[in-house]
């Protein structure tokens, strides 16, 4: 929403030595955000409880080599997950 309203402004923005050090200081706390939701997204989901499961860590190892090496679309990665997740739970 910002993008859209302040696009126009952006070049006078980071002409203006204070807003270029805020712009800059608000892209390192988006990337330190990321990181952060990044790790405990993957701790809950290969921890869960505090507990790492070996069937959570090879499903994601499996799905991270199908998405990098064979460029696997991640519908199926999620779908794959899924049935995984259907079976066991049976």
């Amino acid at each position: 929403m910002f993008i859209a309203l302040l696009g126009g402004m952006l070049q006078r923005i980071r002409k203006n030595r204070f807003a270029r050090g805020a712009l800059t200081a608000r892209n390192a706390s988006v990337v330190a955000l990321l990181l952060v939701v990044c790790w405990k997204l993957g701790t809950a989901a290969l921890a869960p409880g505090g507990r790492v499961d070996g069937i959570f860590i090879v499903v994601a190892t499996v799905s991270l080599t199908l998405l990098l090496k064979f460029n696997l679309n991640a519908t199926w990665l999620v779908l794959g997950g899924a049935v995984v997740g259907l079976v066991r739970s049976i």
